[in-house]
């Protein structure tokens, strides 16, 4: 059984009330056995919180106030206590244990850009980095449109993982899943710019509450690099992002798998431009 690691951050005195209220709220749902117990676990982090602490923990919990940079969210009522145990932490934990992931969304709706998807990502990638360490991960990035200031991004946070070869892909999935991830078993392709299929693992999230996909990629596959090449360049091409904004407009809406296929052709291009955006500026993968 594994148990899910809470932080809870904040002035020391805060951090002891709420970390007291949440243990019995969290008692109650699962009753006293002590195995159901296990699976959650409240640890002090007073203070403002770290990246180490946001490695070592499954969450951050921030005890009143606005959310400093490396907690996950913050609380300061007992209905918000309330919520983040019973829409949150229950059924991660459950479904963690369990090996299914987080419910997903089917349509691709837009939202704003949120700067805190940047903050989720480099969250996301300094868990992953503590989870897989010891293994032969090359690096970690945050890919995708929550990744792109200004374009707009269906709150899901696409990261990369990069490994030698295709071989090291599934133990380093298997690895992640300590993060509070579920590993999906099956055939995983990635396609390049020319539409090649290229295997991948894919761990996604278990949380409800932050929805992520995870690739895990090798150094011999176009598209590992093309990702990280697409997503460097739409942040520094003002007109690129611009034409790739008026697409994802265009194609809101529709099914997931359907939205996806259809950008397809457009980024294939883009990255024609984003090779010589590459060349001028040196850029290297």
């Amino acid at each position: 059984m594994r148990t899910l690691n809470v932080a809870v951050s904040g002035a020391a005195a805060d951090v002891d009330r709420l970390i007291q209220q949440m243990d019995e709220i969290a008692a109650a749902r699962l009753g006293n056995d002590s195995t159901t117990q296990d699976l959650l676990r409240f640890w002090s982090a007073s203070g403002e919180p770290d990246r180490t602490v946001c490695q070592q923990h499954h969450l951050v919990v921030h005890a009143g106030g606005p959310t400093p940079a490396w907690a996950d969210v913050s609380v300061s009522s007992s209905e918000d206590v309330d919520q983040l145990i019973d829409d949150r932490l229950l059924p991660w934990t459950t479904k963690w244990n369990d090996g299914r992931r987080a419910p997903r969304a089917q349509v691709a709706t837009q939202r704003p850009h949120d700067p805190g998807w940047i903050l989720s990502g480099r969250r996301l990638i300094a868990r992953l980095e503590h989870a897989t360490a010891g293994l032969p991960v090359l690096r970690i990035d945050h890919i995708g449109s929550t990744s792109v200031p200004g374009l707009t991004a269906k709150s899901l946070v696409d990261i990369q993982i990069l490994v030698p070869d295709t071989e090291t892909a599934l133990p380093v999935a298997i690895a992640a899943t300590d993060a509070g991830f579920t590993h999906v078993a099956g055939e995983w392709f990635g396609l390049d710019r020319s539409g090649g299929r290229h295997p991948e693992q894919v761990v996604v999230d278990s949380d409800p509450g932050r929805p992520v996909n995870c690739n895990i990629r090798g150094l011999d596959a176009p598209v590992a690099r093309d990702a990280v090449l697409f997503a460097e360049w739409l942040r520094a091409d003002a007109d690129g992002r611009a034409r790739y904004q008026v697409l994802k407009n265009r194609l809101a809406g529709q099914q997931i798998d359907d939205y996806g296929a259809q950008k397809e052709p457009h980024i294939s291009a883009a990255l024609t431009q984003a090779e010589a955006w590459a060349e001028s500026t040196g850029w290297t993968f």
